[in-house]
């Protein structure tokens, strides 16, 4: 069941709507917050609260028990080809983030990057810090210099070399004011100002994501909503956002899970953008409850489509095999060579270079590029100029 905002309680019962607000904000499962929230241009702002509804409470047991499906998924998922479609992940997640913020990038332009044979001063810097989630380094997200840090690294540059006045001109934010705009150029949301109040409210907004009290996943929805609401940089502030809340979710889900959410957000963007403008509106009085339950959502739908695609290439990287064991391969070393190279080919595609197949399969450079010879070469694809990788041809893999 869908959980009704007040905005929607508003123009559906406008006579009840106070009450409605009333309600909510003194219910015994309501958390209010030393925060408040004003609509651009309008006199009234509200304290920011959230309710523990029956709809929230729901959503929160049901990401766990996907989350827990997913695990099993890729418990027995090959290893290979997990890391492949981890690779993939963070190329889609990086043309994701960037998309949204309108930053072009293709996905070739990041895959090679991620392979390294070419670096961005932008974009190496973004997927070197998705990358650092998979291996479980620590970020240090603790205090407002910390978010500096953060972000001189992540986008400050880029920024400000694409437009000297979006350079950040505070002790650590912005001393200027910010406003965000409408494709038509209507003022939809003001970022806070001065520069001590942003101080101010970002030191709460992280206090409130490591406060243990409150669920994780409430946690960090709260975070960004507050993050994207004080808006301390000139630009980039919800690619940063993103980022932060990937972080904190890839500390306590798979990482897998935090690789994709900018791509499930981007697949549902005008959802995203109404979430975060219906939560600053007047009649929504401070109520942060269906911001929580959407960005929640976005998670949901994160572990559902992963659990999917790993279940897809499962069936395929099976049927693949079947095809390959029909091709009567002769022995069991030449089958486990095409097996890990077919997990290689699965997602990102890159292959396996000569010293990963040795360590893989504890056979010298001789033997291994026999076998290779003796494997029909329509069926292997090899790629690169110094540096080689194998990997099973998938195309001819599907006319056999």
């Amino acid at each position: 069941m869908a959980l009704a905002s007040l905005k929607k309680i508003f123009y559906t019962d406008r006579h009840n709507h106070y009450n409605a607000y009333l309600q909510r904000f003194h219910s015994p499962s309501s958390v209010l917050l030393d925060f408040y929230i004003q609509q651009f241009n309008h006199n009234n702002s509200f304290q920011a609260f959230f309710y523990y509804s029956p709809e929230l409470v729901s959503l929160i047991e049901n990401i766990y028990i996907s989350h827990r499906s997913l695990t099993d998924i890729i418990h027995n998922f090959p290893p290979i080809a997990l890391h492949q479609f981890a690779l993939a992940s963070i190329v889609d997640e990086v043309h994701s983030t960037s998309a949204i913020e309108g930053i072009h990038s293709t996905h070739r332009e990041l895959r090679n990057i991620l392979e390294g044979y070419y670096s961005s001063s932008h974009f190496s810097s973004i997927i070197k810090k998705y990358h650092l989630l998979l291996d479980d380094c620590s970020i240090p997200f603790y205090s407002p210099l910390d978010i500096r840090v953060f972000y001189d690294d992540f986008a400050h540059d880029e920024i400000a070399s694409n437009n000297p006045h979006n350079r950040l001109d505070g002790a650590i934010f912005r001393a200027e004011a910010v406003d965000i705009k409408s494709a038509s150029g209507k003022i939809l949301h003001r970022g806070i100002t001065p520069e001590k109040k942003i101080i101010n409210c970002m030191n709460f907004a992280l206090d409130f994501l490591h406060d243990n009290n409150i669920p994780v996943l409430v946690r960090i929805a709260v975070f960004h909503y507050l993050f994207v609401y004080i808006h301390p940089f000139y630009d980039g502030n919800g690619r940063t956002a993103r980022f932060i809340a990937s972080y904190c979710l890839a500390k306590h889900f798979h990482p897998l899970t935090a690789l994709r959410l900018s791509v499930t957000i981007r697949h549902s963007l005008k959802r995203y953008y109404e979430l975060i403008h219906d939560t600053e509106l007047e009649i929504n009085c401070g109520d942060l409850t269906p911001f929580i339950y959407g960005f929640m959502t976005f998670f949901k739908n994160t572990i559902d489509d992963i659990s999917h695609a790993l279940k897809l290439k499962s069936s395929q990287i099976t049927t693949f095999m079947h095809k390959l064991d029909a091709l009567n391969l002769h022995d069991d070393f030449t089958a486990s060579l095409c097996y890990l190279l077919l997990q290689a080919s699965a997602f990102f595609g890159q292959g396996l270079s000569m010293n990963e197949l040795m360590k893989f399969t504890g056979k010298s450079r001789n033997t291994i590029k026999a076998k290779l010879a003796s494997i029909p070469q329509n069926l292997i694809t090899v790629r690169g100029n110094k540096r080689l990788f194998y990997k099973i041809n998938l195309l001819a893999m599907k006319d056999l």
